[in-house]
């Protein structure tokens, strides 16, 4: 589970930082046919970041 937990805070940091370089650019990022604006990308990397934190809490580690 910490392995799991890494991966979601790592994918929501990348998300992160596209999602605030396509706010201050002005375009959408060419990650799917038709582009991903960058409030589709926050919501994502919200939800990464709240499992990553729900992992931590629920680990038996």
């Amino acid at each position: 589970m910490k392995g799991l937990s890494i991966l979601f805070l790592v994918i929501g940091l990348i998300g992160l930082v596209l999602s605030l370089y396509s706010r201050f650019s002005m375009q959408l990022l060419p990650l799917a046919p038709a582009g991903v604006n960058a409030s589709g990308l926050l919501g994502f990397s919200n939800t990464c970041f709240l499992l990553s934190i729900i992992l931590k809490i629920f680990s038996k580690e």
